[in-house]
């Protein structure tokens, strides 16, 4: 670096031995511009690998926590069949307080995620809730990584 700004402070000594020429002078620019592409490349690499690390830890890893509720709620299901007769709970508005709030520890209200149930399997499926605010924002700047 401290010959590069010799070479730079010389090019004002016109006609002296050593004066750096335009040549010179572009390829010198043309060294720092790429300098600075790789690294911001680098830095842009290392954020989008650091972001969904930064988000799951903030997050307290909700992928686990919406896999847990989905197992209760097919757990509720399983419970509410075996008390009657093996018939599945109402599938329009699943899951209904009144019928699975026995089975779900906090009743239906506590659910965080939306459920659907098949009326001829007994199959549940989920949709849980995106992360929202400061990690959503988050998700956002990973994608441009």
């Amino acid at each position: 670096m401290k010959r590069c700004m010799s070479k730079v402070g010389r090019q004002f000594c016109h006609g002296v031995k050593g004066s750096i020429e335009l040549g010179m002078l572009v390829e010198l620019v043309t060294q720092l511009l790429v300098g600075l592409l790789v690294l911001s490349v680098t830095l842009v690499s290392t954020a989008s690998a650091v972001i969904p690390q930064l988000t799951e830890l903030v997050s307290g890893d909700s992928g686990q926590e919406a896999a847990v509720e989905l197992q209760m709620v097919e757990i509720a299901v399983a419970a509410y069949q075996a008390d009657h007769d093996g018939n599945l709970p109402t599938v329009e508005g699943f899951p209904l307080a009144n019928e699975l709030d026995e089975y779900i520890p906090g009743g239906v209200a506590a659910l965080q995620g939306t459920y659907t149930l098949d009326g001829t399997t007994g199959e549940v499926t989920q949709t849980y809730p995106e992360l929202s605010g400061l990690l959503s924002g988050l998700t956002l700047l990973d994608g441009l990584g």
